[in-house]
C-alpha cells in the first residue's frame, strides 16, 4: 500500500513538473524565439530556455536591458509573441519553472532602464577671412644642414594587462582553473546556483599542467566552450563542450 502511494505521488510530481497548457504551435514559436535570442546574445548552455527566460524576465539583467534597447536583433523574435493570443499560456522552461510571455513581455521594458542613443548636433562655424602677406625672397642658406640622429624605440611584445576586475575561480573538469565573472556554475540541487562557465579563449589562472588539453606550450588556453552540467559527484560543474 505504501509503495503504491509513493509511486502515485512520484508520478504526480513528474507530471506536474512537465505541465504546460501551451499548444504545440505556441511551444514551437517560443522555442524558435529562444534559439534566436540565445544565438544573438551568445548564450551557450545545456539549459538554454531556462538561461534565456530567467535573464530576459529579470529587469536588472543585461539581457533584458539590451532587449529593451533593441541591441540584440535575434531577441526581437520575442516581441510578436506578446501580441499573439496563443502564447497566453504557461511555457515550461524547466521542471518547476513556467513563464507566460504574453503577460510578461508587454510590461518588461517599463521596469528596465534603457539608454537612448545621443545624437550630437553639429556646431555651426563662422569662417574668418584671412589676409595674405606677400612673401619676401630670402637669400639661399649656405650653412650645412644639421644632422639629427633618431634613436629607435623598442617596445615589448608582451600584452599589457588592463585594470583588475573581480572574478571567481572555477575549474573545468579534467582541465585547469579559470577566473570568470559570476554567477558561476555551482550547487548540487535540481537547478544550478549559476550557469556561467569559462569560454573558448579564456586563459587559466592556476592548475595549468602540460598534460592538459588546453596546454599550448606556455599557458593553458581553453580550446572550446565549457558548459554547466551535472558531474559524477552529483554537483553542478563546468565540462568542456563536445560541440565544435
Amino acid at each position: 500500500m505504501r509503495n503504491t502511494s509513493f509511486l502515485a505521488l512520484t508520478l504526480a510530481y513528474a507530471v506536474n513538473a512537465q505541465y504546460t497548457d501551451c499548444s504545440t504551435a505556441a511551444i514551437t514559436a517560443i522555442d524558435s524565439a529562444i534559439g534566436a535570442c540565445a544565438k544573438s546574445a551568445n548564450i551557450s548552455t545545456q539549459y538554454t530556455a531556462l538561461a534565456v527566460l530567467t535573464s530576459l524576465t529579470d529587469p536588472k539583467s543585461s539581457l533584458a536591458q539590451k532587449y529593451c534597447n533593441n541591441e540584440l536583433p535575434g531577441c526581437n523574435a520575442f516581441k510578436p509573441l506578446s501580441t499573439q493570443n496563443m502564447t497566453n499560456c504557461n511555457y515550461n522552461a524547466y521542471k518547476g519553472y513556467w513563464v507566460n510571455l504574453y503577460t510578461v513581455l508587454p510590461k518588461l521594458c517599463d521596469s528596465v532602464t534603457t539608454t537612448a542613443p545621443v545624437t550630437s548636433m553639429p556646431t555651426p562655424t563662422t569662417a574668418t577671412p584671412t589676409t595674405s602677406t606677400p612673401s619676401t625672397t630670402k637669400a639661399p642658406n649656405t650653412t650645412a644642414p644639421a644632422i639629427i640622429t633618431v634613436t629607435p624605440v623598442v617596445t615589448s611584445n608582451n600584452a599589457t594587462k588592463g585594470p583588475s576586475t573581480k572574478c571567481i575561480d572555477v575549474s573545468v573538469v579534467g582541465d585547469a582553473t579559470y577566473c570568470i565573472s559570476g554567477p558561476i556554475c555551482s550547487g548540487d540541487g535540481i537547478l544550478p546556483a549559476g550557469i556561467k562557465c569559462p569560454v573558448k579563449g579564456d586563459v587559466a589562472v592556476t592548475s595549468c599542467l602540460s598534460k592538459l588539453k588546453s596546454y599550448n606550450g606556455g599557458s593553458c588556453v581553453l580550446p572550446v566552450h565549457s558548459v554547466c552540467q551535472k558531474i559524477p559527484s552529483g554537483a553542478w560543474g563546468c565540462v568542456m563542450s563536445t560541440a565544435q
